[in-house]
């Protein structure tokens, strides 16, 4: 049954959580806050990115979509990273990452970004890496041709 969200939330709470609809939420210092649906470019650019990042890794590790993440310090934070990259063993009934090895979020630059967490560096350890990915950062101002 819906449930309509509180004013705040635990992290505990959040996950336990269900409006009864598919919206896609994250939960931001304690507030649930709705996530809008993905463009089609947006998902281009990460299905890209999971074609060229997948086959570079050594199980266990995988790439997850739609990965939930939150920060250690951050007990009432819940984030939807488009892809994260885990080394740990799968589990079905898991939310989130404990412990992601590489968090991707593909922002757009005509809309308003919300602030996002700040990452850390990133090492991939030896048994989870294969062949170096080489990633290479552009920005553009130009819309996306059809």
């Amino acid at each position: 049954m819906a449930t309509p969200a509180p004013r705040r939330m635990t992290l505990a709470e959040f996950v336990e959580w269900d409006d009864g609809t598919d919206t896609l939420y994250e939960l931001i210092d304690g507030q649930v806050v709705a996530m809008a649906p993905a463009r089609e470019a947006h998902g281009t650019i990460v299905a890209n990115l999971v074609l060229a990042i997948g086959p570079q890794l050594q199980p266990p590790c995988r790439v997850v979509g739609n990965a939930g993440i939150t920060r250690p310090e951050s007990a009432d934070s819940f984030y939807i990273a488009d892809l994260a990259v885990t080394c740990d063993r799968p589990a079905d009934q898991r939310f989130l990452l404990a412990e992601p090895r590489l968090i991707v979020e593909v922002l757009s630059l005509d809309r308003g970004a919300r602030p996002r967490p700040q990452g850390r560096g990133v090492t991939v350890p030896p048994e989870c890496a294969g062949n170096p990915v080489r990633v290479q950062r552009r920005e553009t101002s130009r819309a996306l041709a059809p």
